[in-house]
């Protein structure tokens, strides 16, 4: 096994209940109000127990059911309608303005498996949220039996409790107990004890088991742990794996394989490509790892599908035990977790529901299945926020689920053993790495795949049907502690006193601190950004006043998270607003926690309206960047479409097969574009081209004009350089999966990198449509009327950059809403010999035809055509949406040289301080970008620029030597001008898609003005796999103007945990057929 990170060990813990003494009641001081919720089985004893406690003001909400009315004023609730139970609540909310405390005896005597929540949900939605501010108590009571109550009742505490420590206001009990269902009067005596108890300073233990006349409180103890179990399999026998073609999954079955098994069920929700389908060279990470098992061995059988499917589950593992054999063994790593929304009450109970289906009634109904099989062991992948309510926060539905798990196991009898796992974070597989600060102040750090797969193995050598398995802080978890640790809730936040706080909330800009001026900005910025989202005067917003006293909508402040993290540069945890919940708190958290990113922010920034005045900075280092930290709107975003035709490539297929295998596209001029017999000269000579090669596309003369709706008439009076954006944008839209008819109306952007080419110097006479075909305009214009696109439409012209420049605007349409989607696209035409004339006159063109990128030999550029597109949408919405996603657009950034030596004189400076920005815009460092498709152009000069620039930004953040691959596009099809960037996105996101870096080509000898042995790059000679480097593949993306504008993008796959929710239901349609003919000038 592994070790974890310095100070912390892999353990396991358990539970153990010990004996706690009640805290003092204390004095209501006024008549409380109290919601009890009842039961069909506890309404008749509970509803005659009432009258004897006056003193209490109850409102009874009982189960719907055939009773008549048993009390005055009391409502009816079907506990399975969320819609009926959210309007009951502001129903209540509206009646009863000072409301104390909400009882639940629902699961006093509920059935073993869950049901009869949702109602319940939606009354908690409604009631939660402080009225004034005013605390509200949650109380929930089920009954104990074989050592844990019925799932059911897991379910619903778990949740109770987990919303005692998402809100500040709220204090949640649970109470298991042995008082019979029947007894009323003690069930009324015991509410009103607890009730008592719950109005103390520090409401106390947030779970209790009163068995017995004793009181118990769970307690964590780590257990003794050496990492040398290992696990016993049989060869013969069967093992399934639910979640078994996810990471955790897949993992698992690795180790079990490695353990001897060689006879696998894997379930997933997923559906796999075709067994046909798949080889070794596969992008499909499950396809890659099941190849390796089969080359152990393992004979695998696969489904797909929802375990609540029981007919076609049955039937599958009908087909596991006739095939493979009897079932020994089970690992229940399905799983879902709901990210977009973390506040408990702001979460659509359709969410909620799908999170808890797989723990749930999905396993219910694989236990159903297998009780022919009677495994020897069931292992249950549970979480630690089941255990520990402080750290499931903005996760109370998770927390939920996996209590399920925890009661089913510690419920369990029988032949076959169950353990229930409470995993810790993984890093690298699962959910993804945990990135909350309480949960490192909690004694955790995440544990590598390797070290959980030997805690499974210690847990199922455990004896114990739950434990908890994490990587902890010995100092914090000491082995043999008698104590233990609670499972307690910390308190809340406590409001600062005047002497206590850095800010008052009078005068937040006064901080004598040393880190004042920071903190002050910060304050500043946050307060603003929770103006913004709650649509109110940042005035009202205190610095020390609580988020959930500012009314129901408050919790939208978890959406600031995303606008924090761009300012700040660094990953933040989804719940951090919940977890400081006022301004001076997480203004604080932010400038201890994040200095150097808050340190940049409110050093060269200031924040207007939301979005990030960048002070313009000299000097070297971090600081002096001029990117005080993400720009403001600028989002993560999915490539869920693309294609393209370029030289010696007419589809994206063929494209990626050329640059793999290392070949090129250059090719003579065409005599259909200009007579380079009567033109070229092997010297420089006026009038005359040095350069006779170029990179063309082939039938740019025929088009099917009839497809788009455009007269047969009026067709070549078309620009090519329209006609091909047109078919780009029809194929680029089926490779994601999307009609026309899907898009009609949409608010879909088109952003191109184009020009007006010199094909309208070919028309004798004007059409009356003429003038719709060759303006520069139309190029986007067209796209927009073709498919009724609603979002916004526009060419670009940045010469050499224009593709990035419009991939720029695109990220910050999508990111300011003005889209849903964007398409952007990119196209150049040759069509006659005026470039390589002036280019030629310039000595700017290579004259032997080849691009030697970043080799001695560099001795100017090779001309090349081509066209490409790529449809964009926001990742959270490409992953909730089931779209393809090829890769994630992490940032996209623009400078421009300004004055240089001349008009087209690069400045290395200005390169330097763009890719330093980008790279802080992602919130990354540069050693893990392993490759950078560079502007590369083949001259002597302008190549050892760019490396040197780029070196020079990358030793802000690495010291490493040759971790960087590097190359250029231009060495196989040439310079594409205006969609020169745009081949370098398509080369970029082919290769992360196909894990493999392609050669460069005519790169023999090192240009001998830049040293590759010291800096962090190495030139990319041969096709070489892609290795992730701190858990991911990441490239950078460079595009130069011939007139300084600089474009930097940073392009990833998708991480672990993204991936983990990636659930592709859109596939790529056939390519369109066209009628082409041609219809040229």
């Amino acid at each position: 096994a592994g070790t974890g990170p310095a100070r912390h060990e892999p353990a396991l813990l358990v539970r153990d209940w010990r004996p706690v003494p009640a805290p003092p009641a204390a004095p209501a001081g006024h008549r409380q109000v109290c919601v009890v919720l009842l039961g069909r089985e506890t309404t008749l004893p509970v509803t005659a127990a009432l009258p004897g406690a006056e003193e209490t003001d109850w409102i009874v909400v009982r189960e719907r059911s055939t009773l008549p009315s048993l009390v005055s004023g009391e409502y009816e609730l079907d506990l399975d309608d969320g819609g009926a139970g959210r309007a009951l609540g502001e129903r209540l909310r509206a009646a009863h303005p000072r409301l104390d405390a909400v009882v639940d005896l629902v699961d006093l005597a509920g059935p073993p498996t869950p049901g009869r929540e949702f109602g319940r949900l939606g009354l908690l939605q409604a009631l939660v949220p402080a009225i004034g501010g005013r605390p509200l108590r949650l109380l929930h009571l089920a009954h104990s039996a074989a050592g844990s109550p019925w799932p059911a009742a897991a379910r619903m505490a778990a949740l109770v409790r987990s919303l005692g420590a998402e809100y500040a206001d709220v204090s949640a009990g649970t109470v298991e107990c042995d008082t019979p269902v029947t007894d009323g009067e003690a069930l009324v005596r015991l509410v009103r004890s607890e009730l008592a108890l719950g109005t103390a300073d520090g409401a106390g233990e947030p779970e209790i088991r009163l068995t017995g006349g004793r009181r118990l409180a769970p307690r964590l103890v780590r257990l003794p742990y050496d990492g040398e179990q290992t696990l016993r399999v049989d060869p013969s026998r069967t093992y399934l794996i639910t979640g078994g073609t996810g990471g955790l999954g897949l993992a698992s079955a690795r180790r079990l394989a490695e353990r001897g098994a060689r006879r696998l069920a894997l379930l997933g929700l997923r559906p796999l490509p075709p067994r046909s389908a798949w080889s070794r060279d596969t992008s499909d990470e499950r396809v890659a790892a099941l190849l390796e098992l089969e080359d152990l061995g393992v004979r695998v059988a696969l489904h797909s599908g929802e375990l609540t499917d029981s007919a076609a589950l049955r039937s599958f593992l009908g087909r596991v035990r006739g095939d493979l054999g009897p079932i020994a063994g089970v690992l229940h790593c399905a799983g879902s977790v709901e990210r977009g929304t973390p506040a408990f009450v702001r979460k659509e109970l359709g969410s909620m529901s799908d999170t808890w289906r797989p723990k749930g009634e999905g396993l219910f109904t694989l236990l159903d299945e297998l009780r022919e099989d009677e495994p020897d062991w069931i292992v249950h992948f549970s979480s630690l926020s089941a255990t520990l309510p402080e750290l499931a926060v903005g996760l109370a539905d998770y927390a939920a689920a996996n209590a399920v798990l925890d009661a089913v196991a510690q419920r369990a009898t029988g032949r076959t053993r169950h353990v229930s796992v409470g995993w810790g974070s993984w890093t690298g597989a699962g959910m993804g790495a945990v990135r909350s600060p309480r949960y490192a102040e909690s004694g955790f750090t995440p544990h590598t795949v390797e070290q959980g797969l030997d805690l499974l193995e210690a847990a199922l050598a455990s004896g114990r049907s739950h434990v908890v398995a994490a990587a902890v802080d010995p100092a914090v978890w000491p082995v043999g502690d008698p104590v233990g640790r609670p499972v307690a809730v910390p308190g809340p936040v406590p409001e600062h006193d005047q002497e206590e706080s850095r800010m008052s909330e009078d005068d937040p800009t006064d901080a004598s601190d040393t880190g004042g001026t920071a903190l002050a900005t910060v304050a500043a910025a946050v307060a603003e950004l929770l103006a913004r989202a709650l649509l109110i005067p940042v005035e009202r917003i205190g610095h020390r006043t609580n988020f959930g006293q500012l009314g129901v909508d408050s919790i939208l402040v978890a959406g600031i998270v995303a606008d924090l993290e761009e300012r700040v540069g660094e990953p933040l945890s989804p719940s951090l607003v919940l977890e400081y919940p006022t301004v001076a708190l997480l203004a604080e958290h932010l400038t201890t926690e994040h200095p150097a990113g808050t340190a940049r922010w409110a050093g060269g920034a200031a924040v207007t309206g939301g979005r990030r005045a960048d002070a313009r900075t000299t000097g070297t280092g971090p600081a002096a960047t001029g990117a005080g930290g993400p720009e403001a709107g600028r989002g993560l975003v999915a490539v869920i479409g693309a294609a393209g035709r370029y030289p010696g490539a007419p589809d994206l297929d063929r494209y990626w097969e050329l640059l793999r295998e290392g070949r090129g596209g250059i090719t003579e001029v065409p005599a259909s574009r200009w007579d380079h017999r009567r033109l070229w000269s092997p010297r420089p000579a006026p009038g005359r081209s040095i350069s006779k090669w170029g990179g063309f596309l082939d039938g740019i003369e025929e088009f099917d004009p009839e497809y788009f709706g455009i007269g047969t008439a009026d067709a070549a009076h078309v620009d090519p350089l329209i006609r091909m954006s047109l078919e780009t944008v029809e194929q680029t839209l089926r490779d994601a999966g999307y009609r026309r008819e899907d898009v009609a109306g949409g608010r879909i952007g088109f952003f191109m990198g184009s020009g007006t080419s010199t094909y309208g110097s070919r028309v004798p006479v004007p059409h009356r449509n003429t003038v719709t075909g060759l303006n520069q305009n139309f190029i986007a214009a067209h796209a927009a009327h073709v498919y009724d696109l609603r979002g916004p439409h526009l060419t670009v012209d940045s010469a050499c950059s224009s593709a990035l420049s419009a991939l720029y605007l695109a990220m910050g349409a999508l990111a300011a809403g003005d889209c849903d989607a964007a398409l952007v696209g990119a196209a150049d035409l040759l069509l006659d010999e005026a470039p390589f004339l002036k280019l030629s006159a310039s000595g700017a063109l290579s004259p032997d035809g080849a691009c030697h990128v970043f080799d001695a030999a560099a001795n100017g550029i090779v001309l090349g055509e081509g066209v490409g597109a790529v449809l964009l949408k926001p990742l959270a919405r490409a992953l909730a949406d089931g779209d393809r996603i090829h890769a994630v657009i992490e940032t996209c950034k623009l400078n421009n040289d300004g004055r240089t030596m001349g008009l087209t004189t690069p400045s290395p400076q200005a390169q330097e301080r763009l890719v330093a920005d980008s790279l802080a815009a992602a919130g990354v460092t540069a050693d893990t970008v392993t490759y950078v498709e560079a502007h590369g152009t083949g001259t002597m000069i302008g190549d050892p620029m760019e490396l040197q620039a780029l070196t020079r930004a990358f030793r802000r953040t690495t010291d490493a030597v040759g971790h960087c691959a590097v190359g250029s596009v231009k060495s196989n099809i040439g310079h594409l001008l205006m969609a020169a960037g745009m081949a370098g996105l398509h080369k970029v996101i082919l290769s992360l898609v196909h894990r493999t870096v392609p050669p460069t080509l005519h790169c023999d000898r090192p240009n001998p003005r830049f040293s590759f042995a010291t800096s962090p790059f190495r030139p990319a000679l041969a096709a070489e796999p892609w290795a992730p480097a701190c858990g991911v593949r990441r490239a950078g993306l460079s595009a130069f103007g011939f007139g300084g504008t600089n474009a930097h993008a940073l392009v990833r796959e998708l991480l672990p945990e993204e991936r983990e929710a990636y659930r592709p239901t859109r596939t790529p349609l056939p390519p369109a057929e066209y009628r082409r003919a041609r219809h040229w000038l």
